[in-house]
């Protein structure tokens, strides 16, 4: 098998939506919803905005893809927070950071809700000093970054 053989490392990494830093555009989702509504731009919220999902600091995305390559190991490895949030609730978070109510306007679905929920086990037992960063922070982090963009 692929990576079995002595020194060989196989390494596929699935992170959850990653947010952060200088994220280009107005995306489906954390960056995406902070720029617009502090824009005050309408935020498009799928459905009842209750379809959970996890997200992911690009900073922790870095770091802990950065470990595994240190190390000679094969296998699939989320890189994930172990928290979903349902978007509604991440965008009362963006709110929350902003200090006012977002402009959202429901749109319909076009495809089926998915929630999705992901386990890091192997992280956790090859890395267990490693703390995701909180969503809160992560947000304000990246409200910062975007605010020090030259325009």
């Amino acid at each position: 098998m692929a990576g079995q053989h002595v020194g060989w490392s196989i390494v596929i990494v699935h992170p959850a939506l990653v947010y952060g830093l200088h994220e280009a555009g107005y995306c489906y989702g954390l960056a995406g919803f902070l720029r617009s509504a502090q824009a005050e731009q309408p935020i498009g919220l799928c459905g009842d905005g209750e379809a959970h999902s996890e997200f992911i600091y690009i900073d922790d995305v870095v770091e802990l893809t950065w470990r595994l390559t240190r190390r000679v190991l094969t296998g699939l490895f989320h890189i994930t927070s172990c928290t979903s949030y349902a978007f509604a609730q991440a965008l009362r978070s963006v709110e929350e950071l902003i200090g006012r109510r977002a402009i959202v306007h429901s749109r319909s679905r076009l495809k089926v809700q998915l929630d999705h929920h992901f386990d890091n086990g192997k992280l956790r037992v090859l890395f267990p000093d490693f703390r995701v960063t909180d969503l809160n922070i992560g947000l304000a982090r990246t409200k910062l970054a975007d605010e020090t963009l030259p325009s």
